[in-house]
């Protein structure tokens, strides 16, 4: 997991964050200060503050794991 301030200028360390993730057998998780609608990026899961403070990070992550299903 990681906290980074935007995507753009940290995107750089995703990889890596994946890399390190998978050879933990874990799904990355980043969570950006600022807003944002993605996803995924660089292969790991993306999430805002704001939308964590809206849902609360255990019901946004259920959600994810139900779409993938």
């Amino acid at each position: 997991m990681g906290l980074f301030e935007d995507i753009e200028n940290s995107s750089s360390r995703f990889p890596k964050i994946r890399k390190i993730s998978d050879f933990l057998d874990k799904d990355p998780l980043i969570i950006v200060e600022e807003q944002t609608d993605r996803d995924f990026f660089g292969g790991c899961a993306i999430v805002s503050l704001s939308k964590i403070r809206e849902e609360g990070l255990s019901k946004i992550l259920n959600k994810r794991e139900k779409r993938e299903d």
